[in-house]
């Protein structure tokens, strides 16, 4: 009976090992997963500058890491005519973030909380331009058909005005018409 024993000791220390070895690995790999995320900004405006806590992250889309301990970034969107938008993210308790503190005895619950996936970060609108519409913007369906405009006469020979007959009131006379004689 003290065979059987010692084979039931050493096979429930080995079992505890392998889920121990097991264990440690889910622990490594949750982690891994959770730090290698991050959040992507994008401007509505390709040249728009984006700051992330006043350093600069990119021009158009950049990125900041999503996982992390609790905290509010300031996100400042800057476009090349100076409009500029601010927002703020903040990182919060997600699905992965209580999944994580499953396996790390809690410890996701303070350094695993997450910003969203993605921020939109939109300008307020530019000044209108005012003049003619750049030929990249104008709609040629819109534009009329030069073959069906109604072209204008040219206008009469000026002539002079008998200034008499404008004191007594009467109009000027139509011009003379070209007509052949009967």
């Amino acid at each position: 009976m003290v065979a059987s024993h010692a084979t039931l000791t050493r096979e429930t220390a080995r079992s505890s090992s392998v889920l121990a070895g097991r264990g440690l690995r889910l622990l490594v790999l949750a982690i891994g997963a959770l730090g290698c995320g991050t959040t992507q900004i994008f401007a509505e405006e390709p040249t728009a500058r984006i700051w992330a806590n006043g350093q600069l992250v990119g021009r158009g889309h950049g990125e900041i890491q999503m996982t992390g301990l609790p905290e509010t970034t300031t996100i400042r969107v800057e476009a090349e005519d100076g409009r500029q938008e601010t927002t703020t993210v903040k990182r919060s308790v997600t699905g992965l973030t209580v999944l994580g503190a499953l396996f790390t005895y809690g410890t996701c619950l303070i350094v695993c909380w997450q910003y969203p996936e993605t921020v939109w970060a939109s300008l307020p609108p530019g000044p209108r331009m005012a003049g003619p519409m750049s030929a990249a913007s104008r709609d040629p369906w819109l534009d009329p058909d030069p073959g069906w405009m109604a072209t204008t006469p040219a206008p009469n020979a000026a002539r002079p005005v008998d200034p008499q007959s404008l004191e007594r009131g009467a109009a000027p006379s139509p011009p003379p018409t070209a007509r052949p004689a009967p």
